[in-house]
């Protein structure tokens, strides 16, 4: 795999997405290394990635009849509308990414380990978005993709019109990742960007028994936490994560 399509920064500040079906296409698709995760109070250590899709079509039913019109632009004018979601990469078959896999195939079982993401670039699908109150603030309510789905020409009255901007994908295990990584957009190389391997180190070591070695993993927790939350991205990814801690 390989990045391609590179896009040049921007200033990205988040838009709330309203529920509803949209035509979407895959814009981003990003290996973020490994990510120290705590679920339910104990910490682990998970290959993490994300995608984000660029909202071009929104479908209504109005009359029991379904209305399809351009989805409205990004608050700012300037770019367009975007949502995404971040998941872990595994194969066990209850987590975020086998269900979205089996979604956008009709069914179809994949296991991700072994599936090409990049094959997906660009390509139209259909996405349900709902919303849910966030994981790391209840009281704040994000929006969520419930599901999604091939591209369906029919619902939609025709075929998808194309993307405004060029898709990214980004590996870290692809030859000559690192000088990829410093040609991303600003936004983007945020949540690229691995845990510390300190923390990753510590946390590693906590739970094989032998101690933090004099590192405190909270307080570096709280670092990479911060590390990776930022005012100016288009959708909180840090609050659309998937809730299988595999």
């Amino acid at each position: 795999m390989s990045l391609s399509n590179l896009s040049g920064s921007s200033n990205r500040t988040f838009d709330l997405v309203e529920a509803g079906v949209y035509a979407a296409r895959f814009a981003v698709i990003c290996d973020q290394g490994e990510q120290v995760l705590e679920w339910q109070g104990e910490k682990s250590v998970k290959n993490r990635a994300f995608w984000n899709f660029e909202l071009i079509l929104k479908a209504e039913i109005v009359n029991q009849k379904v209305e399809v019109e351009p989805c409205r632009m990004h608050e700012s004018g300037e770019r367009p509308l975007s949502i995404g979601e971040k998941w872990t990469v595994t194969d066990h078959e209850k987590s975020n990414i086998v269900d979205r896999l089996k979604q956008l195939s009709g069914g179809k079982a994949i296991q991700p380990t072994g599936f090409d993401f990049q094959v997906l670039m660009g390509k139209p699908c259909k996405l349900t978005v709902t919303h849910a109150p966030g994981t790391v603030d209840p009281t704040k309510v994000w929006p969520r993709i419930e599901k999604l789905e091939p591209y369906d020409p029919e619902y939609f009255g025709g075929a998808c019109p194309p993307a405004t901007e060029k898709p990214i994908f980004f590996d870290w295990t692809a030859p000559g990742a690192n000088e990829a990584y410093e040609q991303l957009p600003d936004w983007l190389r945020v949540y690229a960007t691995p845990s510390p391997a300190s923390l990753i180190e510590a946390v590693r070591r906590e739970r094989l028994g032998g101690g933090s070695g004099g590192i405190d993993i909270n307080t570096e927790l709280a670092k990479a936490a911060e590390a990776v939350r930022s005012p100016t991205v288009s959708t909180p990814l840090q609050d659309l994560d998937d809730d299988i801690p595999f």
